[in-house]
């Protein structure tokens, strides 16, 4: 029920749902997550098997446009790669996991690095995240004849990264914001190639 202040005030509330996402949890002593809008910044607060001792808070993206301090934070957890636990990834693999859905039939480590510096990440951190992603059995690796190691997402993991981009608000046609980015990469390496 939302509370009643939130409702005079025209602010959104809290949405709470449980889950055993594998953080000291179980069936009968779920974690608890709460997600709420904090001025215009989604957060989510989990409480691991129900201990508040061990509460942890991660902070989620800016919400931009008009009346966004109003919109209501949900959230939905899934088991993305079948394997029958639900992934919570950090800020950082969110982030990164939906910029991986925009390369079609995957990409090297050099043009996720590109991607990921021309959106303002820190180089010496992608190689991390990208291995984080990895060790959660969400990208797999493909070497074809003589070329670079290729990352990829799975087909389902590849649209379900798609969907978050796109309801993410930041990319509406996702192709078309990395594209530019990628063939100045392409250049780059093209022209210090020869």
């Amino acid at each position: 029920m939302p509370n009643r202040s939130n409702v005079e005030s025209r602010r959104p509330g809290t949405f709470q749902i449980d889950a055993v996402v594998g953080h000291n949890d179980s069936a009968s002593t779920p974690s608890h997550f709460i997600a709420m809008n904090l001025d215009r910044g989604a957060t989510v607060i989990e409480i691991p098997g129900g201990d508040p001792s061990k509460a942890e808070i991660y902070p989620g993206p800016t919400l931009i446009g008009d009346g966004q301090d109003l919109t209501p934070v949900t959230l939905t957890i899934r088991d993305v790669n079948g394997d029958g636990k639900v992934e919570l990834l950090t800020v950082q693999e969110q982030r990164l996991f939906r910029r991986l859905s925009v390369f079609i039939g995957g990409c090297t480590w050099q043009a996720i690095e590109a991607v990921s510096v021309a959106f303002g990440d820190d180089a010496a951190l992608v190689l991390d995240v990208v291995g984080s992603l990895n060790d959660k059995n969400l990208l797999r690796q493909s070497v074809q004849e003589e070329e670079e190691i290729r990352l990829m997402l799975l087909e389902t993991i590849h649209e379900y990264g798609l969907e978050a981009l796109a309801a993410s608000g930041r990319c509406k046609q996702p192709g078309r914001h990395t594209r530019p980015i990628i063939s100045r990469w392409h250049r780059k390496q093209h022209c210090s190639s020869s």
